[in-house]
């Protein structure tokens, strides 16, 4: 493959610091000090040594079973080894928390799984989600069949501990989501930095990783622009109030796409789901309004760098490109189609949306990496799913089907 031009730039010249800080200044110091304060909130850094100092105390939490994990597995070959081996066989984690979905995995996939069937839970997504109305459901999603989909996947995971949380009558504090594709998990450190930020800030409700060079800035760009709505003479008031909300609260997370995290066990079962790769940007809206209103300490939200490499299964342009505009049209929509927080959705809100902003196709054109021109793409939209509690409370989980799901 070619040199990205900008690459080749820096390998042949380095970049000129003066020349790059002089095209730009701050023509409000003040006003840069309290945006870089606030996305400052709730950014923790630590070191081994400060891993190290936290570790007894991280490997208590994560070996007492008040962190369950779902891993949404659509894999083909072993894969999800280094992760078995480091959580199970390493015992980073309590035996019985993990619970891998299969979501159309091969069966080299699933016999890795199946090797350590004692210590961890395997899920067929179709099996779980057999468990819905969908007659009705599908109304509410606007679809004609049951949608497919990561987080279709990651919505069986958390409908299998909600349905055996009531069986037993009991359920974990934390409930964690974790890719199944990486490569050299041990040296990744994934539990060991998510652990440190739950165990350093007790009033934390959802710990997410932050990395950079994931490309989050194409979607970076879509967050700020909602500061443009914000400022918009021609947009009414509450439009121009949410915008804003949604701008600096999104505007902070440097790796919102991420696909490691853990929420309060309540707070999980609280958010909504979207069928594919909006996953991650949802969770992250939703978390946020719910903190701005009960989380007066301001640290609700939690992001905890590691540099180590996360070496996961590369996505090559096309869908990423496909990925990032989707995101990026979502966070533009929601802020002018709905003003309330999204902590404070209902069923209807959610039927409405899949009804109106998430019913028409992707239309866009995208830059490949070759002289060819700008290619097109026409791609299905995203649809919402309601959270857990939502499909309870509407009676759209079947109870009695419920019971011949296998128990943990």
């Amino acid at each position: 493959m070619a040199i990205k031009d900008d690459e080749l730039k820096v390998i042949l010249g380095g970049v000129d610091p003066l020349r790059v800080q002089e095209a730009y200044q701050n023509v409000n110091g003040l006003l840069a000090g309290d945006l870089q304060t606030h996305l400052n909130s709730g950014y923790l850094q630590p070191n081994a040594e400060d891993l190290r100092v936290q570790e007894e105390r991280i490997n208590s939490f994560l070996q007492s079973g008040k962190l369950a994990i779902v891993v949404p597995m659509r894999e083909r070959g072993p894969v999800i080894r280094p992760l078995l081996n480091t959580l199970i066989k390493e015992r980073h984690v309590a035996l019985g928390t993990i619970l891998v979905v299969n979501d159309g995995s091969d069966k080299a996939a699933l016999d890795e799984v199946r090797q350590h069937n004692s210590n961890v839970h395997l899920v067929s997504r179709d099996e779980v989600l057999d468990v819905l109305k969908w007659d009705k459901l599908l109304r509410i999603l606007n679809l004609r069949e049951r949608p497919r989909g990561k987080g279709v996947a990651v919505l069986a995971g958390y409908l299998s501990q909600y349905i055996w949380a009531r069986r037993n009558d009991r359920h974990p504090l934390w409930l964690g989501q974790n890719d199944a594709e990486i490569a050299q998990f041990d040296r990744y450190q994934c539990w060991e930095h998510l652990g440190y930020g739950i165990v350093t800030r007790p009033g934390a409700q959802y710990v997410k990783m932050a990395k950079f060079g994931r490309t989050n800035e194409r979607c970076m760009a879509a967050r700020w622009m909602l500061l443009v709505f914000a400022q918009a003479e021609s947009v009414a008031p509450e439009i121009q109030r949410r915008a804003e909300e949604m701008a600096y609260r999104l505007g902070r997370h440097k790796w919102m796409l991420t696909g490691e995290f853990a929420l309060r066990w309540e707070l999980a079962m609280d958010r909504p789901f979207a069928t594919g790769y909006l996953e991650e940007t949802l969770t992250s809206l939703f978390s946020e309004d719910y903190c701005a209103q009960w989380c007066p300490e301001g640290d609700g939200v939690v992001q905890v760098a590691n540099p180590n490499p996360r070496l996961d299964a590369a996505n090559d342009e096309r869908k990423e490109a496909i990925m990032q505009q989707q995101i990026s049209n979502f966070i533009l929509s929601v802020a002018l189609g709905e003003t309330l927080p999204i902590d404070q959705w209902g069923i209807e809100t959610i039927k409405r949306l899949n009804h109106t902003i998430m019913a028409d196709p992707i239309v866009m054109g995208w830059i490949p990496l070759d002289e060819g021109s700008v290619k097109a793409e026409v791609a299905p939209n995203n649809r919402l799913i309601p959270s857990i509690t939502m499909l309870d409370r509407a009676k759209l989980i079947d109870w009695e089907k419920a019971k011949n799901l296998s128990a943990p």
